[in-house]
């Protein structure tokens, strides 16, 4: 169970269902401190950072439009 929970989290959940750290950590019950620190072996602090930079990304408006 460890095992599938494990893929699903750090890769399918990421890429196959194009979820965030934030969706996914709802959908297993577990902390998003959690998440970040054990299963992408992230330190909290920089995967808050990557989302904040990504979400940034996308919400940015093309101006030539």
């Amino acid at each position: 169970m460890h095992t599938s929970g494990k893929t699903f989290i750090s890769t399918v959940g990421t890429e196959k269902y194009k979820m965030t750290p934030p969706q996914i950590a709802g959908v297993v019950g577990k902390s998003l401190k959690t998440l970040l620190g054990h299963y992408f072996n992230l330190p909290a602090e920089e995967g808050r950072r990557k989302m904040i930079e990504a979400d940034l990304a996308i919400m940015k408006v093309d101006k030539t439009a």
